[in-house]
């Protein structure tokens, strides 16, 4: 949700009662350039124990660099976007990408891991597209790797934010780890 969840959205949505949010999607690779533009999401002027900051990368050395970065600015949670339908994002091997290329989302999570202290979160899709649903194969390797909690938004790539939503796969993925899943 890039150029939605800014400070002012998320300071409604905490009036409305939302006690859970994330920070607009922070690019890793900028992050790894010292965008100020990027940096300034992981300073953002509402930060506190409800917001975690949100991640996208395809390169685990860029996205440590992104989580040293936000544990640095105070972040107690860090979630990987690993569900961004955005064409722009996935033709950079990442958000949905990621779907497609199981062992790079393991050592994605795995680099995250690594750099960050906190409660590292994976945010998932069903999968790339009807023929290829892997959100239960992804969230096993995410836990393997150290995540702690997967959120899945329950339709594919393809789909994006039209559509039916598979509520089952939410139960699959559910039964598949012991980490807690958000659906």
């Amino acid at each position: 949700m890039a150029g939605v969840t800014d400070p002012a959205f998320r300071r409604r949505l905490r009036r409305a009662g939302c006690r859970y949010l994330f920070t607009e999607m922070v690019s890793a690779a900028a992050v790894a350039r010292r965008n100020r533009r990027t940096l300034a999401y992981l300073h953002a002027s509402d930060r506190g124990p409800d917001l975690a900051a949100q991640v996208f990368g395809s390169r685990p050395d860029e996205l440590a660099e992104a989580a040293r970065a936000a544990a640095e600015a105070g972040f107690s949670h860090l979630d990987l976007n690993m569900g961004c339908p955005v064409r722009k994002v996935v033709r950079s091997g990442a958000g949905a990408a990621l779907m497609r290329d199981p062992g790079l989302a393991a050592a994605c999570v795995r680099a995250l891991r690594r750099a960050f202290p906190g409660t590292l979160s994976v945010k998932i899709r069903s999968g790339w597209d009807a023929g290829r649903r892997n959100a239960a194969e992804i969230a096993a390797l995410a836990e393997a790797e150290g995540a702690d909690l997967v959120i899945v938004h329950p339709r594919t790539r393809a789909q994006g934010y039209a559509g039916e939503a598979d509520w089952s796969v939410v139960g699959e993925v559910a039964a598949r780890v012991g980490v807690p899943v958000v659906g």
